[in-house]
């Protein structure tokens, strides 16, 4: 699972730099604010010692199409 999350990791980072770089004030703010939710939510549920693995799968799948519908929603 490591590499895998690894990738899923650096797509969702690609995605939002991405999307980041499309949006401007308030719509950015936004963006950024709601990465630093997803970093406290992924934190919180599913374990900083030992994570969960498929915790951390699924929270990293949801994230990535959120960021891909922001992304064609930023023009």
């Amino acid at each position: 699972d490591g590499p895998f999350l690894a990738d899923l990791d650096r797509i969702m980072d690609e995605l939002y730099r991405g999307v980041s770089a499309r949006l401007e004030g308030p719509q950015r703010a936004a963006l950024i604010n709601a990465q630093n939710q997803w970093l406290l939510s992924r934190n919180g549920n599913c374990g900083r010692a030992k994570p969960d693995q498929d915790c951390l799968s699924s929270l990293y799948k949801d994230r990535i199409v959120a960021l891909a519908r922001a992304w064609r929603t930023a023009g």
